[in-house]
């Protein structure tokens, strides 16, 4: 609970398209997943509102509310405009269900460097974190979601299993920007 996992190196995502896609289990508010630095920063996270949980981007809640206590599939992409700025899309997934939580919204454009960080204040369960360097549709990652990617899959640049079950480091079996967690909490429990 509350502990943060970053990148050792920065991720240089200025003007760049992206997309992320995840396995997260809400018990809690906090932050997801995190890019870049000081008020250049995308923030993907959790915020409860009136007893139930809220996907949030940038601190604004979208969509219904999410599943607590259950593994659900999210994912997120962020399409760069050379001109115009930028637009997300973003999807939650839990058995048949998919839920729309954002289409193309408009936000200023992204010019985001730094590290990646998962887990900042969240309370919840967060494995299978993949890294993509184009803004993959989400309805395309989402047919993909129960796969597990090759670290030569084409446009992954940072894929963190967190299966590890011990020690201080997720290894990224992309291309090696290994994230450091600030406490040895795994979350081992196999149920659904």
């Amino acid at each position: 609970e509350g502990a943060v996992a970053k990148t050792e190196a920065n991720i240089n995502l200025i003007g760049k398209s992206f997309a992320v896609d995840m396995w997260v289990r809400v018990s809690g508010e906090g932050t997801i997943f995190s890019h870049g630095n000081g008020t250049n920063k995308i923030a993907l996270g959790v915020k409860k509102i009136d007893g139930q949980y809220y996907f949030t981007v940038n601190g604004k809640e979208r969509g219904n509310p999410l599943p607590a206590d259950k593994w659900i599939y999210i994912a997120f992409n962020l399409e760069q405009d050379n001109t115009e700025g930028s637009c997300f899309s973003a999807i939650y997934a839990i058995d048949d269900i998919t839920e729309v939580l954002a289409t193309a919204v408009a936000i200023e454009r992204y010019e985001g460097n730094g590290v990646v960080a998962l887990g900042d204040g969240f309370t919840g369960a967060i494995h299978e974190v993949a890294l993509w360097d184009e803004a993959i549709d989400v309805t395309t990652l989402q047919a993909q979601m129960y796969d597990t990617k090759m670290p030569t899959t084409e446009h992954l640049i940072g894929y963190w299993k967190f299966n590890e079950g011990n020690g201080t480091q997720a290894k990224d079996v992309a291309r090696n920007r290994h994230m450091n967690l600030s406490s040895t909490s795994w979350y081992l429990n196999n149920k659904n």
